[in-house]
């Protein structure tokens, strides 16, 4: 079984790339499946250990050490079918290549990248699409996260996404930018399939605008997604939410400016 492992900092196009992945016929995406019943979040609560200092986002690697992999392994073996590839998605597991590499030795780790301000514009309109407390998303992924808690929200999203891609840089990660994706996709792909040993048979649907799809609410996710979340985005897609304003922008460009060389573990 070889393993595709799809992560990166929220709404940078994990999703986006999942949905590509999954089309060819020799690529199994384990997740979402309806006929698994899936939950995402309670099923990684129910394996990774809950007392780091993250929730489980950044997990150390004396704690990655003491997991009980062969039960995560053989859970996700319950459903694979003999594909070639099978395919997870997690976000959060984007600090976490420890866990990754201790689950599946061999695995093809891609995480996306996506220019700031339409990342962080995608962001904020995620916190009001799903209705979240401002405090509910402080400590995604981060070792520290604390310091975070008397940050604005725009503050506190520009330094993960700085945090995150400094990572990824850090540790040769092996990344697909969104833009790129979204206006050449067979050549992302084609890319991608050099890095996994991989010739890619599928048709490639029109994904052309993808930035403005997700500002009129036709996201990609709603197309082919039958999780919980997948289903909130749908019945909300009419919602809208107002363009940055200058002030907010350049905001978010001073935030840049103290945090894009900012180290990271």
């Amino acid at each position: 079984m070889k393993v595709i492992f799809v992560t990166g900092y929220w709404k940078s196009g994990t999703t986006l790339l999942q949905f590509l992945l999954a089309k060819d016929r020799n690529i199994q995406n384990i997740f979402p499946r309806n006929d698994i019943n899936y939950d995402g979040t309670q099923f990684w609560k129910k394996y990774i250990p809950q007392y780091t200092s993250n929730n489980g986002h950044y997990i150390p690697k004396r704690i990655v050490e003491k997991m009980d992999t062969d039960t995560i392994r053989g859970w996700m073996n319950k459903f694979y079918d003999g594909s070639d590839y099978i395919l997870l998605k997690r976000p959060q597991f984007v600090m976490n290549q420890d866990l990754i590499k201790h689950l599946w030795p061999h695995a093809y780790i891609i995480a996306t990248k996506r220019d700031l301000l339409p990342n962080i514009y995608s962001m904020m309109r995620m916190v009001k699409l799903n209705n979240y407390d401002k405090d509910t998303i402080v400590g995604q992924y981060l070792p520290g996260w604390k310091k975070m808690r008397d940050m604005t929200m725009l503050e506190r999203f520009v330094y993960q996404h700085c945090y995150v891609n400094n990572y990824l840089d850090k540790h040769n990660i092996y990344t697909v930018n969104y833009g790129e994706l979204c206006d050449e996709p067979g050549y992302s792909l084609l890319k991608i399939g050099r890095y996994i040993g991989y010739d890619f048979d599928m048709v490639m649907p029109d994904i052309t605008n993808c930035d403005n799809d997700y500002i009129n609410g036709t996201t990609i996710r709603s197309r082919n997604d039958e999780t919980s979340k997948g289903q909130i985005e749908l019945a909300n897609k009419e919602t809208t939410f107002p363009p940055f304003t200058l002030d907010e922008i350049n905001e978010i460009k001073e935030y840049y400016d103290k945090y894009k060389e900012i180290e990271t573990i």
